[in-house]
C-alpha cells in the first residue's frame, strides 16, 4: 500500500509518498524542520505505532480495536493500550469506552479519571483539550506491555 501526504504552511509545502514507515519518518522530519524554521508553530510530536506489536493482542473490526489476549490487564494499562491502538491519541470518552468494552471495569467515571490523572502524573500520558496523547515514555510502557503479553502465550 502507497500511502500519499501533502503538507503545506506558510509557503512551507512537503509532500512524501511510500510505505506507512516511510510517510512516518518523512512527516516527522519536515515538522521537525518548520518547527525549527519558523520557532512559533507548537507542533506536538508524533511517535509512530507499531501495529505489528498490537498481532494476538487486539484486533481490529467494525467497533474499534477489540482485545483478544485472555491476559489480565490493569485499569492503567488498559488505558495505555487503548490509546496506543487507536494511534496515540483520541477522544477521552472513545478512550473509556475502548476499555469498558474489553471488560476492564471502573466503579464509576471519577475512578478512570484518577487513573488518567496517575498516568499523566507519571508522564505516561497528556491532556490536550478533551483527548488523551500517548507520550514516548507511555509510547514505550506500551511496547513493554506487548513484548510482556506476547512472551506470556
Amino acid at each position: 500500500m502507497v500511502l500519499r501526504v501533502v503538507l503545506e504552511y506558510k509557503g512551507f509545502k512537503g509532500a512524501f509518498e511510500g510505505d506507512y514507515e516511510d510517510v512516518w519518518r518523512f512527516t516527522n522530519e519536515f515538522l521537525g524542520k518548520l518547527r525549527h524554521a519558523l520557532g512559533e508553530v507548537p507542533v506536538r510530536e508524533i511517535y509512530p505505532i507499531d501495529y505489528s506489536l498490537l498481532e494476538g493482542i487486539i484486533e481490529y473490526g467494525p467497533q474499534g480495536p477489540e482485545l483478544i489476549t485472555n491476559e489480565k490487564i490493569s485499569q492503567n494499562n488498559g488505558i495505555l493500550l487503548a490509546l496506543y491502538s487507536l494511534g496515540g491519541k483520541d477522544k477521552t470518552e472513545k478512550i473509556l469506552n475502548t476499555v469498558i468494552g474489553w471488560g476492564i471495569r471502573f466503579k464509576n467515571k471519577k475512578v478512570f479519571y484518577a487513573r488518567v490523572h496517575d498516568l499523566k502524573k507519571a508522564g505516561l500520558i497528556g491532556i490536550e483539550n478533551d483527548s488523551l496523547v500517548l507520550k514516548l515514555k507511555g509510547k514505550k510502557a506500551v511496547e513493554d506491555l506487548l513484548k510482556k503479553l506476547k512472551g506470556a502465550r
